[in-house]
């Protein structure tokens, strides 16, 4: 009678331990769907909608600084898909859908850097930059000392800009200012779709880049241009070109540089500073640290 006893408990500690297996089963197949669900919201938030950058230079000063975190509109020009995916090697083609607004003159812009030639073979992890546009497609930037006047009308200076004029920058022996600049002032005529670019011996060095980023090749014979192999006297621009300053106008390698930033490399418009402190501090601890965070510029417009 005892053992009956004795083996209907263990039979009924069985059930109850196999209904406890049965419950935590699909508990924990639950935390493991919410927990990749919100990997992937993540993921997606970060690729189309918003992401965090942290400003490494001081080409924006006043306006942003070194050390500071911004948060940055993704879909503030519309929804681009990226050229890479992240956090793996993967190359993707760019695309882009245009439904909500262009860029303004004086918005702050994150972009990728325009390097030289085919831009979709670059690293698969691109270089961001941000400077603030102050010129669209098609419009003539011209720049005198700390003056820059687009389409003959002076732009007001951002108010958190920083300016002293130093004549020793070089800025004028890049290939994107206009033949007639001088020492004084350079002239960028900035490129727009459909533009037809007139291509001679003199103009061949200022649009090449312009023309290789789209996938053809061009090339100098002689006096002879030749793109993709076909001997031509003018081009077509495929798509439009921004204008880029950084608000720190002495101390800022930007557009009078390394010339126009093209549609496709635009990431989206700065919005908000969540963080920011000294990021150059030598604090060597947490308590340290602390005293070096900017709490003034924590919550600020970028404007």
């Amino acid at each position: 009678m005892q053992e009956r006893k004795l083996e209907n408990k263990i039979n009924e500690s069985s059930v109850a331990s196999s209904n406890t297996e049965n419950k935590s089963a699909p508990k924990i197949r639950d935390y493991i769907k919410a927990i990749f669900v919100t990997l992937i919201a993540a993921l997606l938030l970060k690729i189309f909608v918003i992401e965090a950058y942290r400003i490494p230079t001081t080409s924006m000063e006043n306006t942003l600084y070194v050390g500071d975190f911004i948060l940055v509109n993704k879909l503030a020009y519309g929804i681009r898909l990226p050229n890479y995916f992240p956090f793996f090697s993967i190359n993707l083609p760019i695309f882009d859908v245009p439904v909500f607004r262009n860029v303004k003159q004086g918005d702050v812009v994150v972009f990728r850097f325009p390097i030289e030639g085919n831009n979709h073979n670059r690293a698969n992890i691109p270089e961001f930059y941000i400077k603030r546009c102050i010129g669209l497609p098609g419009d003539t930037v011209v720049v005198r000392s700390d003056n820059v006047l687009v389409n003959g009308a002076k732009i007001k200076f951002p108010s958190s800009g920083k300016c002293y004029y130093n004549s020793k920058i070089a800025y004028l022996n890049m290939p994107f200012a206009d033949k007639s600049s001088t020492e004084q002032e350079q002239i960028f005529i900035i490129p727009k779709k459909g533009d037809v670019i007139n291509l001679n011996t003199s103009s061949y060095h200022r649009w090449k880049s312009i023309i290789e980023r789209t996938g053809s090749t061009v090339e100098l014979r002689d006096t002879a241009i030749l793109i993709d192999g076909k001997i031509t006297s003018e081009y077509i621009v495929k798509e439009d070109y921004y204008f880029m300053l950084g608000d720190n106008r002495s101390n800022s390698v930007d557009s009078r540089t390394w010339g126009f930033v093209p549609d496709d490399n635009l990431i989206g418009e700065a919005l908000i500073i969540y963080w920011s402190w000294d990021s150059e501090s030598l604090a060597q601890n947490f308590v340290e640290r602390f005293n070096f965070i900017r709490w003034d510029r924590i919550g600020t417009i970028i404007k």
